[in-house]
């Protein structure tokens, strides 16, 4: 999903003025791609994910930590993947615009 999301939505760099207004872009592509129908599959994205909601049970407590543990630790994992590598294109470009 981080590749996907990357390569269509965030190359060439977006020309925003602030993280809000990406943001704001960002959320409107991912919503414009639950319109997109997949391969080998009958459905669309949107519907194909309502179905999973539906399933979807809450993160179970790991090692002794909460829930909110867990998302704060998912949270951080993600942080670390690539957004701070993103915001520096980001900046350079806004920078250089």
């Amino acid at each position: 999903m981080v590749r996907y999301s990357r390569a269509n939505f965030l190359v060439p760099v977006p020309q925003v003025r602030s993280l809000d207004e990406l943001n704001a872009r960002l959320e409107e592509s991912c919503r414009e791609d639950l319109k997109r129908r997949l391969r080998g599959h009958g459905q669309i994205k949107e519907a194909l994910l309502a179905e999973e909601l539906g399933v979807m049970q809450e993160l179970p407590e790991c090692f002794g930590m909460s829930t909110e543990s867990n998302r704060m630790l998912l949270k951080h994992h993600l942080k670390k993947l690539r957004l701070p590598t993103i915001r520096r294109e980001w900046e350079a470009a806004a920078a250089s615009g």
